[in-house]
């Protein structure tokens, strides 16, 4: 590597970790100042009560000074230790503690905040995702030893100062064996550091594959299909193989670290600092006599604590720059990471429903060759009924995403009213689309939050909402009605909802919104037939000042649609009326023939 290329990786280490303590000033000023305060002062109290301390007394009876002189000196150092005991309580009980968890907070806000900005199809990316998890995990973590590092550098150059005057004043050599041990020790913690990153790199997959079976194991929507099935054994191997591979690696990387701590902790400071130096601070008092026995007292139990450890503090600063540095990078590049699905424009939707259009769109996900949807060509009228039907895999879903900018087109354009989607502002976009996903979630919340989705909301029309959606029945049965919270996540008088009555409290979410399109995504397939003929009722008596979108493979509404479009393969194959494509006798007609005894209630 040339010199060029080393001085900019060693600039871009410095950048990173100044990066992640000026983010970290930004958030909580007071937790930085504080931290570094503190290190500095611990030592600089320590030093006076011990070591100097020590100097203090010797010189008195060496020289044989007034006794005064030790005891002016000891009420200072009880006066110092005092306001010290005061002002470090203080600090780390309620200054300090206080400080640290706004900052913390400040950060998790801000990771949740970038979380709900990045673009759908980084979750598709196993290697971004890893990083986006890891960077989620480790964001405080690594804020902390950021902090540990700065504060080794303050407490590294105190350390040096008050350490570098004794040695200077006893014992000039002492200076080179503090060195010594100090370089040694930096040259294998680079190592050393490198080598654990290594490590952490190779188990990410094996550990991400190991939390997963874990959660399999003891999350409440896999205990049923586990105690059903076999498939636990298979999942217990994989867990087995996955912690046996994280194994093997640490026993490979063990091998060599084992090695390089032996020679750092063991050759490089205790050998040559407790041996060498011991060695050499004897033959200095007893044979050349060239310091007294209370300077070697000094020096070696105390004061090269104090130079060799202000050396290694700020020699460690190399290693630990370059281990966090290697960590920052994933987290900038996270941090950093610009959304290719944004607004460059305020330009609101229509107030009214608009024309939907679709002209030669294609879509294929991130990493696949194949298109998910090809060619597809179609067009939904103001507060037109459309039906979007086809079996599983046929695109249908994909097409939702698209509608809503969760991803945007591959090839081709999606226009609302006169516009391309994508010249509307993006918020404006998704608040006028009111959508109930094939994989909707409910949140650990109130009945009420889970309908609003929002903080603030209004009673009236979430009632009116829930019962639409037929989940009064179940709403009077609750005790605490709208403010029941959902889940025993944080309640333990929570309620626990079947498919079907879940179903109809993410309707009625939908329904609340008021927007100017509903997308049902398979709305009624957790729902009884009767819930399904009421559901559907509810949806076509919406679409009168609305434009709805059914999509689902079963087809008990399709024959009340203005239109329908069968998919298949990502294409559409057959288009029109219910009355046109039964006509056809084609794919559709063989389907709905398939389900009709099902939906004889459909008049």
């Amino acid at each position: 590597m040339n010199k060029a290329k080393k001085k900019k990786i060693g600039f871009k280490i410095i950048k990173n970790n100044f990066f992640l303590l000026g983010y970290a000033f930004k958030k909580s000023p007071g937790y930085i100042i504080l931290s570094l305060i503190h290190s500095v002062l611990e030592f600089i109290v320590v030093f006076f009560e011990h070591p100097y301390a020590i100097i203090v007394i010797t010189d008195a009876i060496q020289y044989q000074k007034s006794f005064s002189t030790v005891l002016h000196y000891a009420a200072f150092t009880v006066i110092m230790v005092s306001a010290w005991l005061f002002f470090g309580t203080f600090c780390w009980t309620y200054l300090f503690n206080i400080s640290k968890e706004k900052l913390f907070k400040a950060v998790q806000l801000d990771m949740f905040q970038k979380s709900s900005e990045i673009d759908l199809e980084c979750y598709d990316n196993p290697d971004y995702y890893n990083e986006y998890v890891w960077s989620l995990n480790t964001m405080t973590t690594q804020i902390e030893k950021v902090i540990v590092i700065f504060q080794n550098i303050a407490r590294g150059i105190t350390r040096l100062i008050l350490g570098g005057y004794i040695f200077i004043r006893f014992d000039k050599i002492g200076i080179i064996f503090a060195l010594i041990a100090a370089i040694l020790s930096l040259t294998v913690s680079i190592k050393q550091n490198k080598i654990a990153f290594k490590l952490n790199v190779k188990v990410a997959s094996f550990a991400r594959e190991r939390e997963y079976v874990s959660r399999l194991f003891y999350q409440h929507e896999y205990a049923k299909e586990l105690r059903m099935h076999d498939i636990k054994d298979k999942f217990k191997n994989q867990f087995d193989n996955a912690n046996e591979s994280i194994i093997s690696e640490t026993k490979a990387y063990s091998k060599k670290q084992i090695l390089l701590t032996v020679l750092e902790k063991y050759v490089f400071n205790t050998f040559i600092i407790q041996g060498v130096y011991l060695v050499y601070l004897l033959y200095s008092a007893i044979i050349s006599k060239t310091i007294s026995y209370g300077a070697v007292f000094v020096l070696y139990r105390i004061v090269i604590w104090y130079f060799s450890g202000g050396i290694y503090d700020l020699a460690s600063v190399v290693p630990d720059f370059t281990s966090t540095s290697l960590y920052i990078d994933k987290i900038r590049h996270f941090l950093n990471n610009k959304p290719k699905i944004k607004s460059d424009t305020n330009t609101p939707l229509p107030k009214e429903p608009a024309a939907i259009r679709l002209t030669d769109v294609s879509f294929s996900y991130e990493g696949n060759e194949s298109f998910s949807l090809k060619n597809i060509s179609m067009e939904i009228k103001p507060c037109e009924k459309v039906a979007i039907v086809g079996y599983n895999g046929a695109g249908k879903t994909t097409l939702v995403k698209l509608l809503t900018r969760l991803y945007d087109v591959t090839e081709g354009k999606i226009e609302i009213g006169e516009k391309n989607v994508k010249d509307y502002n993006l918020k404006d976009l998704r608040d006028n689309f009111g959508v109930l996903f094939q994989d909707y979630q409910l949140i650990a919340s109130s009945v009420k939050e889970n309908v609003s989705m929002d903080i603030e909301s209004d009673d009236i029309l979430i009632k009116k909402s829930l019962a639409k959606s037929g989940f009064t029945q179940k709403l009077e049965s609750m005790e605490k009605k709208e403010e029941t919270n959902i889940t025993k996540e944080f309640d333990d008088d929570g309620a626990v909802l079947s498919g079907g009555e879940a179903q109809k409290l993410a309707i009625a979410r939908v329904l609340y919104k008021n927007s100017n399109y509903i997308i049902m995504d398979e709305p009624s397939s957790a729902l009884d037939p009767v819930s399904e003929y009421n559901i559907n009722k509810i949806i076509i008596e919406e679409a009168k000042t609305k434009t709805v979108i059914f999509i689902s493979h079963r087809l008990s509404a399709t024959k009340n649609a203005d239109k329908i479009y069968m998919f298949e393969n990502g294409e559409i194959i057959e288009h029109g009326t219910h009355e046109d494509l039964m006509s056809l006798n084609g794919k559709y007609s063989e389907m709905f023939t398939l389900q009709a005894d099902k939906y004889k209630i459909i008049s």
